[in-house]
């Protein structure tokens, strides 16, 4: 954490990555002695920002109340913009949906057409939020891509070519007086998880994200980690094979082209190409072209051979970067996103026995393997985690008046 965050911001932050708590697990994560919790917490109370919640179980004597954030306090707005959604969240600060707006966008979109949906996107979300606009603390963005996070700056968008850096926190401060900040759209996905998700409560964790592409977002000691330009995680083009095909962003090999749904898609067609007989694949029935990675997944459910061959195949190169991934970095957990991380034991049982193989034994025996409890709406949630972080840091005012903080 910050050496600036006053001690106050120490235990709201805790708080929110742990509630309910009590004050004596409070005092044991900040380090702070008791007297100095109990002070700052009735303050807190006093504030308005934190009140009790029940009691936690004893196992002998009185029964330590348990802590929680006054969820309505302050409300973050939550902006997600990838290549097929819109998605702006309205959220309080335990990460309940106030107000929820979704546009799906042209897949041959421009840059042009893309700001001009995030700015009327905004302005849309913000109208039909106005009972609640004066609690807004901030605006936080996720967008695909590369991102130049300390600027405000998206410096490439997936598909979309050409792309002139485009100034997103400068656009959306100027227009709405918002705080605002941008993340790469996995980054904030894996603030999501770390605030209000599967993250909660793990110092250091992975969230993988397997769709069209692979990215990484990376918590260590409870933080995001960024990188010297923000957009660590490019695990997508790590070279799995030197002298594979070539990857559209210029080198040879990225694993993402032998282990993303387009591998998986691509593999099953070229397989039904090359057959020389009837399979007996109920895959083989379905004209080449319209073959899609949830067809290949209901086959795998229903026991076909040959769909569970190619999903072998291609989970295996992911599977052997994960192990890799939990000998590098000892992770508590593993949580995996994304379209394959929604279809469950299918694809994370072969990981999960990639990692026992491949790993470190002790390694393997400590790390969890799970999936995302988010679903499409998980990049827009992270939006308000990383105002909500903003705030506990001490870059956004708690509230108004709230100057001992």
């Amino acid at each position: 954490m910050p050496p600036h965050i006053t001690n106050k911001l120490r235990v709201l932050h805790y708080i929110g990555r742990h509630h309910p708590i009590c004050r004596g697990d409070l005092s044991r994560l900040t380090g702070l002695p008791s007297p100095t919790i109990t002070n700052i917490v009735a303050e807190l109370i006093h504030e308005g920002m934190v009140t009790e919640q029940g009691y936690q179980v004893s196992t002998g004597g009185r029964k330590p109340a348990l802590l929680d954030l006054c969820a309505d306090k302050r409300l973050m707005l939550g902006v997600e913009l990838n290549a097929q959604q819109l998605t702006i969240l309205l959220i309080d600060l335990k990460a309940n949906v106030r107000f929820k707006q979704v546009e799906k966008l042209d897949g041959a979109a421009t840059q042009d057409n893309l700001k001009r949906s995030l700015l009327e996107g905004i302005e849309k979300g913000l109208s039909g939020a106005s009972q609640w606009k004066s609690r807004i603390a901030g605006v936080g963005v996720g967008i695909s891509g590369l991102v130049d996070s300390s600027r405000g700056v998206s410096l490439r968008f997936p598909g979309v070519s050409p792309w002139a850096p485009l100034e997103v926190v400068d656009l959306i401060q100027g227009q709405f007086g918002l705080p605002t900040f941008l993340e790469n759209n996995v980054a904030i996905r894996t603030l999501a998880e770390l605030w209000f998700g599967k993250g909660r409560g793990c110092r250091n964790f992975l969230f993988v994200s397997v769709g069209p592409h692979i990215r990484m977002g990376i918590v260590i000691d409870g933080r995001l980690y960024r990188g010297s330009g923000g957009n660590a995680g490019e695990l997508g083009h790590i070279t799995y094979r030197a002298d594979g095909p070539l990857c559209y962003c210029g080198n040879s090999g990225c694993l993402e082209l032998f282990a993303s749904n387009s591998a998986l898609v691509q593999e099953i067609r070229r397989v039904l190409a090359e057959r020389t007989s009837d399979s007996g694949s109920p895959l083989a029935e379905r004209p080449a072209e319209h073959i899609q990675a949830e067809h290949i997944f209901h086959a795998a459910r229903q026991g076909d051979r040959l769909a569970n061959r190619v999903l072998d195949r291609v989970l295996e190169p992911l599977g052997l970067e994960i192990a890799s991934l939990v000998n590098l970095f000892d992770p508590e957990a593993i949580i995996l996103g994304g379209p394959m991380a929604a279809q469950g034991d299918v694809v994370l049982d072969r990981i999960r026995q990639a990692i026992e193989k491949r790993s470190l034994p002790r390694l393997a025996e400590m790390v969890q393997l799970m999936a995302t409890d988010f679903g499409p709406e998980g990049g827009a949630l992270g939006g308000g985690a990383l105002i909500m972080q903003r705030m506990f840091e001490g870059v956004i005012p708690i509230q108004e008046g709230l100057k001992s903080i």
